[in-house]
């Protein structure tokens, strides 16, 4: 399961075009995309939407996520973007940055019951 922001599951879903160029070019959507109003998206806004992680190829950087009632497929760019500064935000430390992803936290369960 991962946490992550669903403005890029929105964009994949309603944009599929736009979409498979940032795939085709290796891109993360934020930092690269700009809607036909002008609007940049150069970062997330934080996490609010959880979802499954279905599929992972790796070798063709495909990733399946279950959501709302559907998959959307996205590439290992969108999920964890790139490293990049935040002059305005809290230092880092040691090896940890920020980046230009959509995934803020992850959960590892190969069972879950009600029982």
């Amino acid at each position: 399961m991962l946490i992550i922001d669903a403005t890029v599951l929105s964009f994949v879903l309603s944009r599929p075009d736009a979409a498979a160029d940032l795939k085709k070019k290796g891109l993360p959507f934020y930092g690269n995309f700009v809607s036909s109003s002008g609007r940049s998206f150069d970062k997330s806004q934080g996490c609010n939407h959880a979802v499954y992680l279905e599929k992972c190829d790796i070798e063709n950087n495909n990733y399946v996520i279950w959501t709302w009632g559907t998959t959307v497929n996205l590439t290992k760019e969108m999920i964890l973007g790139w490293p990049t500064d935040q002059p305005n935000a809290p230092t880092v430390t040691g090896a940890y940055t920020w980046n230009t992803g959509t995934v803020c936290a992850s959960i590892v369960a190969d069972q879950i019951t009600v029982q």
